[in-house]
């Protein structure tokens, strides 16, 4: 197949293939594997998106989670991938990163906690006033029911429960976001924009609104900002899984260590103010951690 013509395109042109090509493929790809859930777990279609499936059967509920994360990024990114170039090439596989450079990663998203929190702490804060607050009641419902969902997916305690939490909460949505997001948006939107900053910022905002749960949106987008840049400096989108892996690694080992410490998930539910020095400390030590990466792109180049 000659992609020559597909290549040639303009940056909103592929955009809008990108959002035609995802639709079709999620589509398709939810379909044959709800239909696989159903043969595994003995849940009908229709069934998978009832709440009672939360309470009744948490195995067929990480299968959804799973599966919702494959049909709409990962399936739909690698279609996207083959059609305009190879994915090895699309993804920037060839581009060599440095273990060393991986390993500043993983310590720079653990260090990030500190700011990710109190972001956290501060936009769950946020209070919408006047004609406004009946709509802050609904977005706090809506994300209270997020939060169940997520406490029944992480409520295991024994070692095997944590092994699949690991790779339906962690490693699936570390691979197929990133795909999506900074493998195959921000690619585009930096050839729509020709500002690979405009492109890297507006990534952010769409991957922070994309989860739909408005009292998280400041600690996403920070976490869209810090992938975008990883990417962008090292060239390779196993850069920005591993800080994205690592991000929900930490969450879920939270979970799974505060519950065998006797914690409740009503505990781990409250969002607690983290104070200032955290933060602050974290900021201190980032900043030198990301010019260290950069440095080293910009010396690799």
């Amino acid at each position: 197949m000659d992609k020559s013509l597909f290549r040639s395109l303009g940056g909103g042109v592929k955009l809008l293939l990108d959002v035609l090509i995802t639709f079709v493929v999620f589509t398709i790809s939810l379909i044959l594997l709800l239909l696989l859930g159903q043969a595994i777990y003995g849940v009908p279609v229709k069934d998978f998106i009832s709440s009672a499936l939360y309470i009744d059967n948490p195995g067929a509920l990480k299968y959804l989670v799973a599966v919702q994360s494959i049909s709409l990024f990962f399936f739909p990114s690698l279609a996207i991938a083959w059609l305009f170039s190879r994915p090895r090439e699309f993804f920037q596989l060839r581009h060599r990163v440095e273990l060393k450079a991986y390993v500043v990663i993983i310590i720079a998203m653990i260090v990030a906690q500190g700011i990710v929190n109190i972001l956290g702490y501060w936009n769950y804060n946020i209070h919408l006033s006047g004609s406004l607050h009946a709509f802050e009641i609904h977005l706090r419902q809506m994300e209270h029911q997020a939060q169940l969902i997520t406490n029944r997916i992480l409520s295991g305690t024994s070692y095997s429960q944590l092994l699949v939490n690991i790779v339906v909460v962690a490693l699936i949505p570390a691979i197929g976001e990133e795909m999506f997001f900074r493998g195959v948006l921000q690619r585009h939107l930096t050839q729509a924009f020709r500002n690979v900053h405009v492109a890297i910022i507006t990534t952010a905002f769409i991957f922070a609104f994309a989860h739909f749960e408005f009292f998280t949106f400041l600690p996403r987008l920070l976490l869209g900002l810090i992938l975008g840049y990883i990417v962008y400096w090292l060239k390779n989108i196993w850069s920005s899984i591993i800080a994205h892996f690592t991000n929900n690694f930490l969450g879920v080992m939270i979970y799974f260590i505060s519950l065998r410490q006797g914690k409740t998930l009503e505990d781990l539910s409250q969002v607690q103010n983290p104070g200032l020095w955290l933060p602050i400390l974290s900021l201190i030590i980032l900043v030198p951690i990301f010019y260290i990466l950069k440095k080293w792109a910009d010396d690799k180049s």
